[in-house]
């Protein structure tokens, strides 16, 4: 038998140890994370490629050409949208060039700055000693009344009132201004006005030349903005074109797509990485939620639930069997390892794999063996579906269906109208299950124990 003690301390061994993996597991799950945002920045980078390719110089006879081999009216409409912008800012510009300023902010703005310089001493002076006068409480409250206006009159009350006010600011004014000092309230008043006179028309000008500052300065950002519209407006075309040209191309269906692509051994290339990537994006995810994220979810389960049992323990000892104190100090440390290892290797598979032309991008073809050399899958929906669906398909030997003499020829021993219609069914399938798939417990995730 053991006591209270040597449970706690087989607890807090245990519970280190999960802790340990948790933080391995927290880092494996951060690098998933990591190889997704590359690769939906290659697939983004792709795509705008694959436009640029396609789109030429995209003059309108390459765009309605385009429009054309594609099937898809819309591209000159996206054009157009961009050319009125542009015209628009064309004769903005125009209008912004007929004026004296526009074209010479810099110049304005010299004199302007200059002018501000030569003001700052004074201005800054000047604001420093307003500010000691606002941050007195008694002189806000006597301004507040009206007490160095000219001609400012008050009643017994409102007599006594100033005095008591006046009195408590002369001595905070002589304690924060120590070459200055009052005799009586008249000279606090003048001195006030004094400053307030000179320091008004100091203060218009320094806030009139900021604001003139201001102008010239958006009046320059407007102007550069405008004389740069060309280049931005034809970069942001090229994207909006990039983008739905890519957008309708993901739509097309198996055999219109190979239409398109029939002979353009580089659109095949495009096509191809554009099919690889977004199955590494698929499958890092699947795999996260399914292998990675159970045994995350785990661990941080037994590591609370050891929490509560060590605290029971400290609150109502009692004696444990060395059974159960042996059954803690059994960590199962080499099928731990084995987990992590098993999930980061095929991460590491997965992300290293470059060899697009390998694939195909008809629904006909399981990236995932070229990506793993066949790595068993069956939690992995697509894959499992595809096999049983499937079951003679091997990578190594796949008959691509745009090479010589094989488009629109039956494959694999049944028709490809059959192939294609089942395929998409299942892709699109698979695709809703990984956007939408949430953690939980799975057979494969349980304790390695």
């Amino acid at each position: 038998m053991a006591g209270s003690q040597d449970f706690i301390r087989a607890a807090a061994e245990r519970k280190a140890f999960f802790d340990g993996k948790l933080q391995e597991l927290r880092q494996e799950q951060n690098s998933f994370d990591s190889d997704v945002a590359t690769f939906n920045q290659r697939l983004a980078r792709n795509r705008q490629e694959l436009g640029s390719y396609l789109l030429g110089e995209a003059t309108d006879k390459e765009v309605r050409s385009l429009q054309k081999r594609l099937n898809y009216p819309s591209l000159m409409a996206i054009k157009q949208r961009f050319e009125a912008e542009l015209a628009d800012c064309e004769r903005q510009l125009a209008e912004l060039e007929r004026d004296e300023e526009a074209p010479h902010t810099d110049l304005w703005l010299s004199r302007v700055r200059d002018e501000l310089e030569e003001v700052k001493e004074v201005y800054e002076r000047l604001s420093a000693q307003v500010a000691i006068w606002r941050g007195i409480g008694w002189f806000v409250q006597l301004e507040a009344r009206g007490y160095f206006r000219p001609g400012y009159k008050t009643g017994l009350f409102g007599w006594f009132s100033d005095w008591r006010a006046i009195s408590l600011l002369m001595t905070e004014l002589e304690s924060q201004l120590p070459e200055t000092r009052f005799a009586d309230p008249t000279p606090v008043r003048e001195a006030w006005q004094r400053l307030d006179e000179e320091s008004q028309p100091i203060f218009e000008l320094w806030n009139t030349l900021m604001q003139r500052q201001t102008s010239l300065l958006e009046l320059q950002g407007r102007y550069n903005d405008l004389k740069a519209a060309p280049q931005r407006l034809f970069a942001q075309m090229y994207e909006a074109l990039s983008e739905a040209i890519s957008n309708h191309l993901q739509g097309l269906d198996d055999e219109t797509r190979l239409q398109v692509a029939a002979g353009d051994k580089a659109l095949i290339a495009f096509l191809q990485k554009d099919a690889g990537l977004t199955k590494q994006i698929q499958y890092l995810k699947e795999i996260k939620v399914t292998r990675l994220q159970p045994l995350i979810k785990r661990l941080e389960q037994d590591g609370y639930k050891l929490d509560s049992k060590i605290t029971k323990a400290r609150r109502k000892p009692k004696f444990y069997s060395d059974q159960e104190i042996a059954g803690l100090r059994n960590l199962n440390a080499d099928k731990w390892a084995r987990r992590k290892s098993g999930v980061s290797q095929v991460r590491t598979r997965i992300g290293g794999f470059n060899k697009y032309d390998k694939g195909s991008f008809t629904h006909d073809y399981l990236w995932w063996d070229v990506m793993t050399g066949g790595a068993r899958a069956d939690d992995i929906y697509e894959v499992r579906v595809f096999r049983q669906n499937n079951p003679h398909f091997d990578h190594r030997h796949y008959d691509a269906p745009w090479g010589s003499g094989h488009y629109g020829s039956s494959h694999h021993g049944h028709s490809r109208e059959a192939d294609l219609a089942s395929a998409l069914a299942m892709d699109a399938a698979a695709d809703a299950l990984a956007g939408d798939l949430s953690a939980g417990e799975d057979a494969w995730a349980g304790d390695p124990s």
